[in-house]
């Protein structure tokens, strides 16, 4: 049996900087030790996680300073296409010693062989042992990659690291797309795993079992010891400690300003009895210019002196604004929908659908349930149960094979996984404008429009950016500012998989803007935390093989 020897790694960066192809810095002079254990990266939508992990992993090069790793080091993308065609053996990267190990047991072997095999004799033992565990099993090792569900790719990829031990691991969204079930095995796999790792991820469950927290933003990399619970309640306490800093900083520069208006004033009331005096005659005419000289040289002294005060105050005050602003999120004013609670919203009977040049209907029995006032759904199941299927057969992008679906309301919203509702082309303020010209009941004026964004957290240049070049927390982040800055608020809100790819602050806001609003909620999440904090009150599972439930939470 080979003996594995355990490496323990530190990966340091040093100065590192980069710039996007139109040289916009995406972060500056980097430097921070990532220890083996079990760490996270985390920071919002667009500072640049995933760069930096390609980075530390060596698929990009930085514009300036060095990654220095010692031992082996695995990198899984968020995009499986670079496994494209490759069968699991191959991913696995065991394709050439499991060769190699039937030509030494056929007698056909050479002494190359032996060498690629390196006394890895119980190589397909370690490998039925890893499937068991990651729930693989009956799994061919010649079966395309391609033909794996998504839960299945990611516990592959995860069992590739079991199996051939990198010293550190980096991982980018490993439980995007992936069904509750799917979830919970890599959670399980997680926990198991002794070796460095290095996660970029927004999924709190996976978070609470890291043991170090790292946010990346513009100000550079900040550490946090501890698992996300930890994280969060630090973060509480450093944005209470923001706006006590701002309030205070408010009171004094105010403060400032009576005490330099009421100086001025004080001032002005003796330089013009001053003037009485001069124009009396009382004083000797060598003495009146002395006199005035004086008093303009005071007020002068008096004005510069408050105002470099105030200046003062005024910079910090707005370096606290901005640490503020920084550490809030997204502020919504969404308005009740004053839906009747008794009054019937949607209505599926006996639904099922065929696809083309099929045989067989999606679901094994037919879909019925209905939704009426304010009530909030979820629906769940495995990947490939049809969840995506059933909301477009709701929101007529596709059409029923057999069975009804009645909306009672024609104001309805649904935002799906790749935020359709945004037009590439279009700006973020252009697709807001649009959106709400079409939806709202009075015209909203630009800079109503303006605020809305900002509530939004798009600012500045960042409300004038082309919705192809926002990251996928930005975009359902615009997506969601549209329909819900809207003073025609919808009367069924339908969302798939909104949580994917948002960052933790923006995620915990949407939770936020959702709760707000006060609509019939249909959603597909497969985030337990998301959907806990969300007050789901029915649950559909769906699946393909039995009969759906309905779940009262």
């Amino acid at each position: 049996m080979k003996t594995y020897f355990l490496f323990y790694m530190h990966i340091k960066l040093n100065n590192i900087s980069y710039s996007h192809a139109d040289k916009e810095k995406l972060f500056s002079k980097l430097s921070f030790t990532i220890p083996d254990n079990k760490s996270a990266l985390t920071g919002d939508n667009g500072t640049g996680k995933t760069t930096l992990l390609r980075i530390i992993a060596g698929e990009i090069q930085p514009d300036e300073g060095t990654v220095v790793s010692e031992g082996s080091l695995s990198y899984f993308p968020q995009d499986f296409s670079i496994y494209k065609n490759k069968t699991v053996a191959e991913v696995l990267s065991v394709k050439e010693k499991l060769l190699s190990l039937e030509k030494i047991f056929s007698g056909t072997s050479s002494e190359a062989d032996y060498e690629i095999l390196n006394d890895d004799w119980d190589l397909k033992e370690r490998i039925a042992e890893i499937f068991s565990e990651a729930k693989l099993e009956g799994i061919n090792l010649d079966r395309k990659f391609d033909t794996l569900s998504g839960g299945e790719k990611s516990r592959l990829l995860f069992a590739s690291l079991l199996l051939n031990k990198p010293n550190f691991a980096l991982l980018d969204e490993p439980t995007n797309h992936l069904d509750t079930e799917s979830r919970n095995i890599l959670y399980s796999l997680i926990k198991k795993y002794k070796r460095g790792l290095l996660i970029v991820s927004h999924d709190r469950e996976l978070l609470n079992l890291m043991e170090e927290i790292n946010e990346l933003s513009s100000k550079g990399i900040k550490t946090y010891g501890g698992n996300y619970e930890f994280y969060k309640e630090q973060k509480r306490i450093e944005t209470e400690a923001a706006q006590n800093t701002y309030d205070a900083l408010n009171l004094q520069y105010t403060k400032s300003v009576k005490e330099k208006y009421a100086a001025l004033e004080k001032q002005a009331k003796r330089s013009a009895t001053g003037k009485k005096k001069l124009e009396s005659g009382s004083i000797p005419r060598i003495a009146k210019k002395k006199l005035q000289d004086n008093s303009m040289k005071t007020l002068s002294r008096l004005k510069n002196s408050h105002l470099q005060k105030t200046e003062e105050i005024k910079n910090k005050l707005s370096q606290a604004k901005e640490n503020l602003e920084n550490a809030n999120s997204i502020i919504i004013d969404t308005v009740s929908s004053h839906i009747p609670a008794k009054k019937k919203i949607l209505d599926v009977t006996d639904l099922n659908f065929e696809f083309p040049m099929s045989e067989n209907y999606l679901w094994k029995e037919n879909i019925n349930f209905s939704i009426s006032g304010n009530e909030r759904w979820s629906i769940s199941g495995i990947n490939g149960s049809g969840k995506t299927v059933l909301l477009k057969l709701i929101t007529s992008e596709l059409k029923p094979s057999k069975g009804k679906i009645n909306l009672y309301s024609s104001n309805i919203a649904f935002l799906d996984q790749n935020v359709d509702i945004l037009e590439r082309e279009l700006t973020v303020y252009e697709n807001i404008k649009k959106y709400l010209d079409k939806n709202s009941v009075t015209k909203i004026p630009e800079h109503e429009l303006r605020i809305k964004l900002a509530r939004f957290l798009f600012r500045g240049e960042d409300a004038f950016k082309k919705a192809k070049y926002l990251s996928g927390g930005e975009k359902m982040r615009a997506g969601i500012a549209c329909i819900l800055a809207s003073g025609n608020v919808p009367e069924l809100l339908i969302l798939d998989e909104p949580s994917n790819n948002l960052d933790l602050k923006s995620l915990e806001e949407l939770t936020s803007a959702i709760n707000q609003y006060n609509g019939a909620l249909l959603i597909v999440s497969h985030d337990k935390q998301f959907l806990d904090d969300l007050k789901i009150e029915k649950e559909l599972i769906i699946s393909r093989t039995e009969k759906p439930k309905t779940i009262i939470i």
